[in-house]
């Protein structure tokens, strides 16, 4: 949702580990908390569509040159 952005990017601009991160965010009573926020290789992948990961990540690296 909108919302979840929202929160996870005024979240970043404050404080970033990595130039690649995962942020768990989750929502108790309405309101929007920061679980974890770790680097991408110290981080857990749960359920999360893996090869949709691995290929914005690599377009990532594609595009800024790296």
């Amino acid at each position: 949702p909108d919302s979840v952005i929202k929160f996870a990017k005024t979240i970043a601009m404050n404080w970033t580990p990595a130039k690649i991160c995962i942020m768990d965010i989750c929502e108790s009573e309405g309101q929007l908390y920061l679980l974890e926020f770790n680097c991408f290789n110290c981080s857990g992948f749960y359920e999360m569509d893996l090869e949709n990961i691995v290929k914005n990540v690599t377009e990532y690296y594609i595009n800024c040159g790296v």
